[in-house]
C-alpha cells in the first residue's frame, strides 16, 4: 500500500498533468512531449496524432501563439469543445475528480475546498457562509456512478442544500467535459433569481449563464451560454431545437428542480415529455442522434481512421440528469424509470417545529398542548382574535421576521394594513396606548432610514407608489402577491431578505416560488379548501433561515371547527406521483398528441416501431410495467397503445403529419412532418392550439385592417386569455367600445365583436354551456385584451391602464409578458408557414409587448437594466440606441437619472437616498452606480453581438 506521501504526489502530478493537457488545448505551441506519462493516458492515440499536426502548422504560422484565456477553472479541460478531444468527453468519465478526492478521509470530503472548484467560485461560497458540505450532500457527490456520469435523483427538506449538489455536478462538468447544462426551475421568478445568483458564483471563472424565461432570450442564443436557467416550458423548446438541429450532443447536463411537478396536471406533461426525449435519445446509437457531429469527426483535418470513427459513432449521448424532489411515496419508482441513483435524506440544518394554533393555545402535530399562543401577555391586541398581529410582533422584538400565508390577495393587503397600523400605535411615543418599553423597542428594531429607500425605490416603478403598500412598508411590513408588478415584487423581496422589512404577508404562490425564509411562518387559511399537503409542506419549510436561526417555528392558525382539517393535514404525507400524459378516464389527451408531434417533428423518430420505442420510454409506460394494486394504476394507463393510435390518427387527420410509403415493401413506412406540424413544433404550440391559431392568421390574412395595430396586436393575444382575464367589467367594456375610433371599431367587427353581445354579457344572460355563447365570450375577452396591449405598447403607465379597464397591475403585466411570449411563438409559427409578409407584421410586438413600448425604443429595451420608462428618458436625451450608450461617459447617464427623479437633498434637510432599482440587485443603486452599471453592460452586450 502506498503512503499518503506518496499518492499526494501522484495526486499533485496528475493536477499538474491536466493544466498541461489544458495548455495544450487552448495553446497549440505546447508541445505533446511535455505532457506527463500520467496525461498521455487519457490522450488517445489519434487524439495525440491531432496534436502533433496542430504543433507543426502552428510553427510554420506566423503569429503562433494563442492567448490562453484568463479566468478559466483549473479543471476545464474541454471548455473549447474542440472536435479532437471530444474523446475525452465522450465517456462521461469525471476521472479528474475521482482521482482527486479517492485519498482523502471523510472529514476532508466534507470540506468545500476539496473538490477542485475553481478559487473565484469557492471564495463566492465562503462569502455566503458555505464551507463544508452536509453529510447526505457528501453521499450523492462521492458516488462513484454519480461521478462517472449516472442520473441521480435526490430528495431533502427545504433549507438543506440541495441546489448546492446541483451546482457542484453541474459545474464540473461544464469545466471539465465543456459541455452545456440546462437547469429548470418552475417559475418565471425563481428562475430570475437562481439565474443573477449563478452569474455572480460563475462569473469569475468565464463560465456564461443565462436565462431563458418568459419572452426573453439572451444575445447569441443557446449557442452562447454555458448554462441555461429555464422555465419548464422553455426548456422543452430548446430541447425540440437541439433535437432538430442535430445539437444535442452538446448538452451535458439537466438540473431538474421541483422534479415532483412531474405529476402537475398542468405543466407535468411538459417536464415528463423533455426527460423521455431525453432518455430516448440517450438509449439509441451516435449514429442515429447526430448527423452533423458525423459530418465533424469525418473531416480531413482531424486524421482518424474509419475504425475508429465508427468508435465514435457507437458510443451514446452523454447528458446526466439531475433530478430535486421533495419526498414522495413514489420516488423511488421515479428514480428507477430515470435510471438513476437515490439519496433520500430528512436532515434539515436548521430544525423545524411544527405547531397548531387553537384558541388560546399551541399544540404540536400530536395534538399535545405546548402552552399558551404568547409567553407575554403585554403582547396581546384586543382587535387580534387569530393572535396574527400579536405573533407578529413577539418576533419582531426579539430581532427576528415572521412571514404569514394568507388565501387570497385581499386578505394579504389588509392583514398588512392592520399590522402596520398596530405597529404605528405601539410606536408612536404620543399615542394614546401607553406602551412603554415595547414601543421603544419596536422603534430600535425598525431602520427608518432603510424604509425611506424602499419606499423611494417603490415611488420610481413605472406604476408608481401604491397607496396600500406605501402604509404597510412604513412601519416595517409589505404584502406580496400576483397583483403586484414585477418591479414591487423584487424590491419587497430584497427589502425582507435584508431584514429591513420584518413582516411579509403572502399568497401561497410565494411558497413555491423565490426563497425568502423567516425565523416564523404563520398560516392562515379559514377553510382549509385551497390547502393541500405540498403547499403546506412549502410554506411551513419556509421557518429557519440556516445561519442566522438556530431553529424554525411554523403555526397552522385553526379553531375547534377546523381542527381536524389542520391536524390530518399536518400528518399528511405526499400523494405518489404518476403521469399525466393521459386522462383517468383514457380519453385521448392534447399532452399526448403534442408528446408524439414534438417528437416526430423534431425527427427523433420516424417509423412506426421508433414511435412505439419512444412510448416505452415515458413514465407513464414505466408505472404500467410496475404494476401494483389496480387502484393505483389509472384506467387510462391500461390503454396507452389505444390512445396511441388515435393520437397518430388525429394528426395525421389534421394534417400535422403524413404516413410514407415506400415502393420497396420491404422498406418500412416512415412519418413525414408538414409545414403545419413543424410550425407547431418551432412555435411551442400544441397540436389544439396550433389548429386555433392557423384558423385565426388564414382568416387574417383574407382581409387585414393597417390602419393601426390594433389587429396585429389581437393576433399575437394569446388564445387562452379567457383562463387569465374571468371576470370583466362589461360596464366598462361597453364604455370603452363608444369610445373606440371608427377604424378600431371596424377591427372589432372583422373579428366578431358585437355590442349586442357585450349588452347581453352586461346584463348576466350569457352561458358558457352554450358552445357559440362560448366562442362569442372569449373572442369578446381577447379583443378587450388587446385593447388594453394597445395601451401598453403606446406607452400608457400600467398603473393608467389597469385603473381604465379595472383590473390590478400585476394582472396587466402578466398578460403583457404572456402576450410577448405568444408573439414570439406566432411568428415562428409563421416563418415555418412561409408566411413571410405576416411574420414581418407580427415580429417587431415581441419586445414592444414586453417592455410596453412603442417602436423606436426596441433597440435600448434589449439592455436587462433599463425598462420602458428609463429607456424613453435616455432616447428624449438623446441616447436612442445601445451603441449611443456604450459610448457615452457614466456621468452623462447619471445627470439624466438624476434630473428625471424628484430631487432631494442633504444641504436642505432631505435625504438623498439609493432610489434606483434594477432587477437582480440585491438593493438599491445611487444614480452614479446605475449609470455606471447600464453603460457597461450597453458594452457587454455589443462585445457579445460583435463576437
Amino acid at each position: 500500500m502506498r503512503s499518503r506521501q506518496e499518492i499526494s504526489e501522484s495526486d499533485r502530478r496528475t493536477r499538474s498533468s491536466s493544466r498541461l493537457l489544458s495548455d495544450s488545448i487552448n495553446n497549440p505551441v505546447v508541445e505533446i512531449k511535455k505532457l506527463t506519462d500520467s496525461t498521455k493516458h487519457v490522450l488517445s492515440n489519434q487524439t495525440e496524432r491531432k496534436y502533433r499536426n496542430n504543433i507543426m502548422k502552428s510553427k510554420s504560422k506566423e503569429p503562433a501563439v494563442k492567448k490562453k484565456k484568463s479566468g478559466r477553472g483549473k479543471f476545464r479541460v474541454a471548455y473549447t469543445n474542440r472536435k479532437a478531444i471530444r474523446l475525452l468527453s465522450e465517456s462521461g468519465n469525471n476521472e479528474l475528480s475521482m482521482e482527486s478526492i479517492s485519498f482523502l478521509t471523510d472529514e476532508e470530503k466534507l470540506l468545500l475546498s476539496s473538490w477542485g472548484l475553481p478559487t473565484p467560485v469557492l471564495s463566492k461560497y465562503r462569502q455566503k457562509g458555505v464551507t463544508s458540505l452536509f453529510q447526505w450532500q457528501l453521499d450523492c457527490l462521492e458516488n462513484e456512478k454519480v461521478l462517472k456520469g449516472c442520473n441521480i435523483v435526490y430528495s431533502a427538506p427545504t433549507s438543506a442544500g440541495k441546489t448546492l449538489v446541483a451546482e457542484i455536478l453541474m459545474l464540473k462538468r461544464v469545466l471539465e467535459l465543456g459541455k452545456k447544462a440546462i437547469l429548470i426551475l418552475p417559475f418565471v421568478s425563481v428562475a430570475r433569481e437562481k439565474m443573477y445568483s449563478l452569474q455572480e458564483l460563475f462569473g469569475d471563472i468565464g463560465i456564461r449563464v443565462e436565462g431563458f424565461m418568459g419572452s426573453y432570450n439572451p444575445p447569441g442564443g443557446f449557442q452562447q451560454v454555458d448554462i441555461a436557467v429555464c422555465t419548464i416550458e422553455k426548456a422543452n423548446s430548446l430541447i425540440n431545437r437541439l433535437l432538430e438541429d442535430g445539437g444535442l450532443h452538446e448538452l451535458g447536463t439537466i438540473v431538474v428542480d421541483e422534479l415532483h411537478l412531474i405529476g402537475d396536471p398542468h405543466r407535468g406533461y411538459l417536464l415528463e415529455l423533455l426527460l423521455t426525449k431525453i432518455r430516448f435519445a440517450c438509449t439509441r446509437k451516435s449514429a442515429h442522434r447526430n448527423t452533423s457531429m458525423t459530418m465533424s469527426l469525418s473531416s480531413p483535418s482531424l486524421n482518424l481512421h474509419d475504425s475508429e470513427l465508427e468508435e465514435i459513432r457507437k458510443r451514446k449521448l452523454n447528458i446526466q440528469i439531475i433530478g430535486m424532489s421533495a419526498t414522495l411515496p413514489n420516488l423511488n419508482s421515479l428514480a428507477k424509470w430515470l435510471e438513476a441513483e437515490l439519496v433520500i435524506s430528512d436532515f434539515r440544518p436548521v430544525p423545524l417545529v411544527e405547531r397548531i394554533k387553537i384558541g388560546d393555545l399551541l399544540y404540536d402535530a400530536a395534538l399535545t398542548k405546548v402552552g399558551p399562543v404568547l409567553q407575554d401577555s403585554l403582547l396581546a391586541r384586543s382587535n387580534d382574535p387569530d393572535h396574527i398581529i400579536s405573533l407578529s410582533l413577539e418576533t419582531v422584538l426579539n430581532s427576528h421576521s415572521v412571514l404569514i400565508f394568507c388565501p387570497s390577495k385581499q386578505m394579504c393587503e389588509v392583514t398588512a394594513v392592520q399590522i402596520s397600523r398596530e405597529f404605528f400605535n405601539i410606536g408612536n411615543p404620543e399615542s394614546i396606548m401607553k406602551c412603554g418599553k415595547i414601543g421603544e423597542k419596536l422603534r430600535q428594531q425598525l431602520n427608518g432610514t432603510k424604509i425611506a429607500e424602499i419606499l423611494a425605490q417603490l415611488a420610481q416603478c413605472p406604476a408608481g407608489l401604491d397607496d396600500a403598500l406605501r402604509k404597510a412598508v412604513s412601519f416595517g411590513v409589505a404584502f406580496h402577491h400576483a397583483g403586484l408588478t414585477y418591479d414591487e415584487r423584487d424590491i419587497i423581496e430584497s427589502g425582507f431578505k435584508r431584514g429591513i422589512i420584518r413582516v411579509m404577508i403572502a399568497t401561497s404562490t410565494l411558497s413555491a416560488g423565490v426563497n425568502l425564509p423567516a425565523r416564523r411562518v404563520l398560516i392562515v387559511t379559514p377553510t382549509f379548501d385551497s390547502l393541500d399537503v405540498l403547499t403546506y409542506r412549502q410554506m411551513s419549510g419556509r421557518a429557519g433561515r440556516k445561519g442566522v436561526d438556530t431553529e424554525g417555528e411554523s403555526i397552522l392558525i385553526s379553531d375547534t371547527r377546523t381542527q381536524k382539517r389542520a391536524i390530518d393535514l399536518i400528518q399528511a404525507k405526499l400523494p405518489p406521483v404518476s403521469s399525466a400524459l393521459m386522462n383517468d378516464n383514457g380519453s385521448v389527451t392534447f399532452s399526448m398528441k403534442r408528446a408524439l408531434l414534438e417528437v416526430i417533428a423534431s425527427g427523433a423518430v420516424q417509423s412506426p416501431n421508433e414511435v412505439n420505442e419512444y412510448t416505452e420510454c415515458t413514465l407513464l409506460s414505466h408505472i404500467n410495467e410496475e404494476g401494483g394494486n389496480e387502484d393505483e394504476i389509472p384506467k387510462s394507463q391500461k390503454t396507452k397503445n389505444e390512445t396511441i393510435m388515435k393520437c397518430l390518427e388525429f394528426l395525421q387527420n389534421n394534417d400535422f403529419i403524413r404516413l410514407k410509403m415506400f415502393e420497396n415493401e420491404e422498406k418500412a413506412p416512415e412519418y413525414m412532418t408538414t409545414q403545419l406540424g413543424s410550425a407547431c413544433l418551432a412555435s411551442s404550440l400544441s397540436p389544439d392550439e396550433g389548429i386555433i391559431v392557423f384558423k385565426e392568421l388564414e382568416k387574417a390574412r383574407r382581409c387585414f385592417v393597417l390602419q393601426n395595430e390594433l389587429h396585429v396586436i389581437y393576433q399575437v393575444t394569446p388564445i387562452y386569455v379567457a383562463d387569465q382575464w374571468r371576470n370583466l367589467d362589461w360596464n366598462q367594456f361597453l364604455t370603452i367600445w363608444k369610445n373606440l375610433s371608427t377604424d378600431q371599431k371596424e377591427v372589432g367587427r372583422l373579428i366578431g365583436v358585437n355590442e349586442n353581445f357585450i349588452v347581453k354579457a352586461m346584463m348576466g344572460v350569457v352561458s358558457r354551456r352554450n358552445p357559440a355563447q362560448l366562442n362569442s365570450l372569449n373572442i369578446h375577452q381577447r379583443f378587450y385584451t388587446a385593447l388594453a396591449l394597445n395601451d401598453l405598447v403606446n406607452e400608457m403607465p400600467i398603473g393608467q391602464v389597469a385603473e381604465k379597464f379595472v383590473v390590478n397591475k400585476g394582472i396587466v403585466q402578466n398578460l403583457q409578458q404572456a402576450a410577448s411570449t405568444f408573439a414570439g411563438m406566432v411568428t415562428a409559427f409563421c416563418n415555418r408557414l412561409g408566411w413571410s409578409n405576416l411574420e414581418l407584421l407580427l415580429s417587431q410586438f415581441q419586445e414592444r409587448l414586453q417592455f410596453g413600448v412603442q417602436r423606436e425604443l426596441v433597440d435600448l429595451v434589449r439592455l436587462d437594466l433599463l425598462n420602458g420608462q428609463t429607456a424613453r428618458i435616455l432616447y428624449n436625451t438623446g441616447i436612442k440606441t445601445i451603441a449611443d450608450l456604450a459610448t457615452s461617459d457614466p456621468a452623462t447617464v447619471a445627470q439624466i437619472l438624476h434630473r428625471a427623479g424628484p430631487f432631494s437633498s442633504n444641504a436642505h434637510g432631505g435625504n438623498v437616498t439609493k432610489s434606483v432599482w434594477m432587477l437582480g440587485k440585491d438593493e438599491g443603486l445611487s444614480e452614479n452606480e446605475a449609470a455606471r452599471m447600464i453603460v457597461q453592460e450597453a458594452r457587454n452586450f455589443l462585445q457579445v453581438r460583435i463576437g
